[in-house]
């Protein structure tokens, strides 16, 4: 029996493997598969239960989305309709600091919310919400942490696929999980907004200082000039 120690140390090497800048994801991956290999003595276990989730992860049905709610995502960016929108929420809010990276987090929230795939969430703002954020200037590293941290809250408020399989796993109420998974969800997209308004507050060079309404006068002049 592997006891305290092995954890201990499992746990310091992942610690470590993080501290040096590798991927969570490498990081996870190889601290589970050599664990696996040291607690069986059998290297053919780690490989056969690495194969099988990389399988049936590539084969659940939610990846087949993915390519219509990007194509959504291209037509809305392409049509104007998310530049009118970010424009809209520019000039209407133009008071509150980091208030694009605010009409992200709420938006990705409820649309997360309303699909239940946290993927296909990520897909459709990061072609609707990243080019506008970008083209204010906001710094590309906030930018995609505003829609990757927000689209997680798809697993959480529900309809939430992966509630509903964690209920089926572990044979529990899904419509508990459900109410329970509200309040944490709402909390969650709350406390994203505070850290970006801080954060704009302390660091308005993140979120674009004042070019947003200069990018938002040159965008009208243009549609001025030509109709």
């Amino acid at each position: 029996m592997l006891g305290f120690d092995f954890s201990f140390w499992i746990i310091i090497v992942l610690i470590s493997l993080i501290a040096l800048s590798v991927p969570v994801v490498i990081a996870l991956g190889l601290v589970s598969f050599f664990g696996l290999y040291f607690i069986t003595g059998n290297v053919n276990v780690p490989l056969s239960l690495l194969n099988n989730t990389a399988y049936g992860a590539i084969r659940d049905y939610i990846f087949a989305v993915i390519p219509l709610f990007v194509l959504m995502g291209e037509l809305i960016s392409r049509s104007g309709a998310a530049e009118d929108l970010y424009n809209l929420i520019n000039k209407s809010l133009k008071k509150i600091p980091a208030r694009l990276a605010l009409a992200t987090i709420f938006g990705n929230t409820v649309f997360g919310a309303v699909t239940g795939v946290s993927i296909a969430s990520a897909a459709a703002f990061s072609k609707i919400a990243y080019p506008q954020m970008v083209k204010f200037n906001y710094n590309k590293t906030v930018a995609v942490g505003c829609i990757a941290g927000s689209a997680c809250l798809g697993m959480i408020i529900p309809p939430s696929i992966l509630m509903i399989v964690w209920g089926v796993l572990t044979e529990q109420s899904i419509g508990k999980l459900f109410i329970a998974g509200i309040i944490p969800g709402i909390i969650l997209a709350i406390l994203f907004a505070i850290f970006c308004f801080v954060l704009a507050y302390f660091r308005p060079d993140l979120f674009g200082q004042g070019s947003e309404n200069q990018a938002l006068e040159i965008n009208l002049t243009k549609r001025q000039y030509w109709g």
